[in-house]
C-alpha cells in the first residue's frame, strides 16, 4: 500500500506548526502487514532547507530514507515502512526537525485501524540471499564482487571484514559505481526485514546483482574468517527492539535457558542449561532445530543476559548461527514497559544515529494501540 502526502514549508504553515502537517490514512491493515508511504517535502522558502532528523514515535515505523537538504523551490521524499505489531486504532507520528527558523519542527501522522488477526510466522525470501560458502568465496576473491557493510560507521570501525566498504543502507542506491557489479550486503547477520525490503527495491532500481549474506559477520567469524578492528565483541548480541523484527521469522528459533522469566516469547522453546552437562543443552537445541527444517539462526536468552559465557562455548556445536538476547528477558520486559509508556503518552528518549545524522528522540504521542 503506497500513498503520497505533501508537507508544505513556509510562513503560510506557521499557524499549523502544532498540528500534523499531513495525515496519511491507511484505512485497515492486519498485524504484521508491511505498509509503505512516501511524503513529498517541498521547500517553498527562498533558501535551502536542511533536514536534521526524522524521528518516528514508535518502533513499528522505520524511516527508510529522507533528504538532508532540499533546495529552494525543490522537493524531497521521506519514505517510511511500518509493520503494525499491536491491534487497534493507531496514530503514529513522525517528527521532522529542520533548519528553518519559522518552522523548526514538523509533525505528520499515520492513522488507521489494525485488526487483531494472529501474527503468522513469516518465510524469508531466499532468492535475495547467498549462503556462507558462496559469500565467503566471493570475499576471498575481491575481483568477483564488492562487499558492502551497511552497519554504522562506529560498528564498522570496531570490527570489519578486510576490503569491505562501509556504505549506509539508505545510500547504496546513490552509488552509481555499484550498478552492474555483484554486490554483497552484510551486517551482523540478524537478517532484518528492512534489509530484505531494501535489497528487493535495489534490484528493481537497476542493481540486479545485489545480494544479502545470510549469517553475515556472525557466519564469517564462525568460519574463522579474518576481521580488522580493535574489537569483535557484541556482534552476536540482539537487542530487544530487534526481537520484534526477527522473532516471527520461520528461520529463527528463540530459546529460553530456564528460570522464572522463560515463557516470554510465543513459539519459543524452553531448554534449561546445566553447567555440569553442557552437552545435553547443545543436543537439545539441535533436536529443536531438527524439528524446524527452515531454522538457520538461534536466539538464546537467559533471565538477565549476563551469563552467556558458558553457553557461548557451545556455539560451535549448535547447527545454526547463534545469537544472544542483550540483557536477557529482563531487558525485554523493560522494553515492553517503555513501549507501554509511549502508548500512554509519556516521553521516552533513546539515543541512536539516524540516516541523515542527529539524535533520535522518541516522544510519547499515544500512537500505538492501548
Amino acid at each position: 500500500m503506497k500513498a503520497r502526502g505533501i508537507l508544505l514549508l513556509g510562513l503560510a504553515c506557521a499557524a499549523r506548526a502544532m498540528e500534523p502537517a499531513e495525515v496519511y490514512r491507511f484505512g485497515t491493515a492486519n498485524l504484521n502487514d508491511r505498509l509503505t508511504n512516501r511524503f513529498v517535502l517541498r521547500n517553498e522558502q527562498p533558501n535551502p532547507l536542511g533536514v536534521q532528523s526524522v524521528t518516528p514515535s514508535c518502533e513499528c515505523v522505520h524511516v527508510m530514507r529522507w533528504p538532508t537538504n532540499v533546495e529552494a523551490g525543490a522537493a524531497g521524499e521521506i519514505e517510511i515502512l511500518f509493520v503494525p505489531d499491536k491491534a487497534g486504532a493507531v496514530d503514529y507520528r513522525l517528527q521532522v526537525k529542520t533548519s528553518s527558523a519559522s518552522m523548526p519542527q514538523l509533525e505528520y501522522a499515520i492513522q488507521g485501524v489494525v485488526t487483531a488477526a494472529p501474527r503468522a510466522r513469516v518465510d524469508r525470501d531466499w532468492s535475495l540471499y547467498l549462503g556462507t560458502d558462496e559469500a565467503g568465496a566471493l570475499v576471498r576473491d575481491p575481483g568477483r564482487a564488492l562487499l558492502v557493510d551497511v552497519r554504522s560507521a562506529q560498528e564498522y570501525e570496531r570490527a570489519r571484514i578486510p576490503g569491505s566498504l562501509n556504505i549506509p543502507l539508505y545510500a547504496v542506491k546513490a552509488k552509481g559505481f555499484l550498478r552492474g557489479r555483484k554486490v554483497v550486503l552484510v551486517d551482523e547477520g540478524c537478517g532484518s526485514r528492512v534489509l530484505d525490503e531494501e535489497c528487493r527495491k535495489l534490484r528493481g532500481m537497476g542493481f540486479p546483482e545485489v545480494w544479502l549474506w545470510y549469517g553475515g559477520l556472525n557466519a564469517w567469524q564462525r568460519r574463522g574468517g579474518p576481521l580488522e578492528g580493535p574489537g569483535t565483541a557484541g556482534m552476536n548480541r540482539i537487542t530487544p527492539i530487534a526481537l520484534h523484527d526477527i522473532g516471527f521469522s520461520t528461520d529463527w528459533l528463540v530459546i529460553a535457558t530456564g528460570g522464572a522469566k522463560t515463557n516470554q516469547w510465543e513459539g519459543g522453546v524452553i531448554i534449561p542449561f546445566n553447567p555440569a552437562k553442557p552437552g545435553d543443552f547443545a543436543a537439545a537445541v539441535n533436536a529443536a532445530i531438527q524439528e524446524r527444517p527452515q531454522v538457520g539462526s538461534v536466539l538464546i536468552a537467559s533471565d538477565q543476559g549476563g551469563d552467556y559465557e558458558p553457553v557461548s562455548a557451545l556455539a560451535g556445536r549448535i547447527n545454526g548461527f547463534v545469537f544472544y538476547l542483550e540483557g536477557g528477558w529482563e531487558a525485554w520486559e523493560a522494553h515492553r514497559r517503555m513501549m507501554g509508556a509511549i502508548r500512554q503518552g509519556h516521553t521516552v528518549v533513546a539515543q541512536g544515529s539516524a540516516p541523515g545524522g542527529g539524535t533520535r528522540v522518541r516522544p510519547g504521542c499515544g500512537g500505538c494501540p492501548r
